[in-house]
């Protein structure tokens, strides 16, 4: 997960990088909670 939001040696963009930095807090989060995916469609923040 560090690597895929670690700038490689090409350039990336910023938006990318804050793509790449919320993919990787949405996997934890996930992973870390052990939600199915409809668990995870019934989400609600908030």
């Amino acid at each position: 997960m560090r690597s895929y939001y670690a700038e490689t040696n090409r350039k990336v963009n910023w938006e990318e990088l804050v793509q790449r930095k919320l993919v990787q807090h949405y996997v934890l989060i996930v992973a870390n909670n052990g939600l199915r995916v409809i668990e995870q469609l019934q989400l609600k923040w908030g």
